[in-house]
C-alpha cells in the first residue's frame, strides 16, 4: 500500500509519540510499503520534501512556548499545503498520530477526497495541566474541552487504535463514536529485550542500588516525588538515582536535590543517545514511572524487556503493565513514603529483584512490535 502518516512529532524529538511514529514507518517499510511522512517543519516557511527516506514533507510550523525544540502546525497554514502533499502522493489511506494542525487538516483532506483514515491517539490533555495558569474547576473544564476536541477530530475516522484499555475508554467516555481497537504501541524485543540485557545488572559495590527514570522533566512526570522518596529510602539501603531525559524543571529538581541533601547520589544525564538509553537500562536495578498521564509509558516498556522490576503511579495506564508484587509495584501518587517504601520491597532482596524483573520481561514480551 502507499500510506501517508501525519504527525505532530518526529525524528528527531524525543517522545513517545515520535519514537512510536518512527518505528511504525520503518515496520511498514519492512512490510513492503510505501510511507510518506508529513510533520510540522522545523522553522516557519521550510515547507518542502526535506528528507527522501522516508519521503517526509515538513509542514509550517510555529514554536510551541516553553516545548523548544518542539514546533506545532496550524490547520490554517498547513491545510493547502498538506492538500497539496496529498494529491502529488496520492495515498491508499492517510493515518494521523493526533488531533491538531496536521492531524486536523489531513482528516479533512481525507473526507474531502474520500480516502479511508485511520487515527491513533497519543495527547493526554493532562499533560498540559501543569502549564495552565487557571483555576481548578476551569483548568478542569479546559481540560474536558480538549479531550472533546480529541474525540471531534477523531470520529472522521473509520478506525481509531488506542494503546491501552483506559486509553480507550478516556476517549469514549469524551464521545468517540466510531470503530476503536486496543492496540500496544509495542516494544522492540531485538533493543532492548536479547539475553544480553536480561540479566542482573553489573555492580563494581554490591551495596549499591540504582533506581532509573526516562522522561521529561516536565510537571506531570512527577519526578520530584521520586527525588523526596530518595532519602527515605536511603535509610533502608544504598539507593542512587539516574534521571534521564530533559525539561523545563530541570534546574528547580537539581535544587530539590540539594535541598534534600541527596545531590551526591543524583544523576541528571539529560538527553541521551540509543546506545547510551539501553545501557542505562542494563545498568539500573529499578525503574520508576512518577508521572500521572501515561497513555502506555514506552520507558516503562522498555525497562520491563530489559528485565527490570517498574515502580509506578497508581495513574491512567501504568497499572496495566504491573502487576504488584509479581513484576513491580505500584504507589498512590504523591505519597512519597509510599513510594520509597516501594522502591525498598523491590530492592532489598537480589534475587527478589531478579525475580521481578524476569516478569518483568515475560510482560514486555506480550508488547513485541512484531506482534
Amino acid at each position: 500500500m502507499n500510506i501517508l502518516i501525519g504527525t505532530e512529532t518526529f525524528s528527531p524529538d524525543i517522545n513517545g509519540a515520535a519514537r512510536f511514529t518512527q518505528r511504525l514507518v520503518w515496520g511498514l517499510r519492512r512490510a513492503g510499503h510505501q510511507v510518506t511522512v508529513v510533520a510540522p517543519a522545523k522553522r516557519l516557511g521550510s515547507s518542502r520534501n526535506v528528507q527522501r527516506d522516508p519521503a517526509f514533507y515538513g509542514v509550517p510550523s510555529l514554536p510551541i512556548p516553553g516545548y523548544a525544540p518542539y514546533r506545532m502546525s496550524v490547520s490554517v497554514l498547513a491545510r493547502g499545503y498538506a492538500d497539496r502533499v496529498v494529491a502529488k502522493v496520492q495515498p491508499d489511506v492517510i493515518h494521523i498520530q493526533n488531533h491538531f494542525g496536521t492531524g486536523r487538516s489531513l482528516a479533512a483532506i481525507a473526507r474531502q477526497r474520500r480516502i479511508p483514515l485511520v487515527a491513533t491517539n497519543h495527547f493526554v490533555p493532562e499533560n498540559f495541566a501543569g502549564h495552565i495558569h487557571l483555576p481548578a474547576p476551569l483548568k478542569r473544564r479546559a481540560i474536558d474541552w480538549e479531550w472533546n476536541d480529541v474525540a471531534h477530530v477523531l470520529n472522521r475516522a473509520a478506525v481509531v487504535t488506542a494503546p491501552t484499555r483506559v486509553a480507550a475508554s478516556l476517549l469514549r467516555s469524551h464521545g468517540l463514536r466510531t470503530e476503536l481497537r486496543v492496540i500496544s504501541g509495542g516494544i522492540d524485543l531485538s533493543e532492548f529485550g536479547g539475553e544480553d540485557n536480561v540479566s542482573r545488572p553489573p555492580r563494581p559495590d554490591s551495596d549499591a542500588r540504582t533506581c532509573l527514570f526516562v522522561g521529561r522533566l516536565e510537571p506531570e512526570k512527577h519526578v520530584d516525588e521520586l527525588i523526596r522518596a530518595l532519602p527515605l529510602a536511603r535509610t533502608r539501603l544504598d539507593l542512587r538515582l539516574v534521571v534521564v531525559g530533559d525539561g523545563t524543571l530541570l534546574d528547580e529538581l537539581r535544587n530539590l536535590a540539594r535541598e534534600q541533601d541527596v545531590e551526591p547520589y543524583v544523576t541528571f544525564a539529560g538527553f541521551v543517545s540509543d546506545g547510551a538509553l539501553r545501557q542505562h537500562y542494563q545498568q539500573c536495578d529499578v525503574f520508576c514511572m512518577p508521572g500521572t498521564a501515561e497513555l502506555q509509558c514506552l520507558a516503562a516498556l522498555e525497562a520491563m524487556a530489559t528485565g527490570r522490576p517498574v515502580v509506578a503511579a497508581d495513574a491512567l495506564a501504568l497499572p496495566e503493565l504491573i502487576e504488584p508484587g509479581t513484576n513491580g509495584y505500584i504507589y498512590h501518587p504523591g505519597d512519597v513514603a509510599e513510594l520509597a517504601e516501594r522502591l525498598v520491597d523491590c530492592l532489598a532482596d537480589p534475587d527478589e529483584t531478579a525475580r521481578l524483573g524476569q516478569n518483568s520481561h515475560e510482560t514486555a514480551a506480550r508488547h513485541a512490535f512484531e506482534r
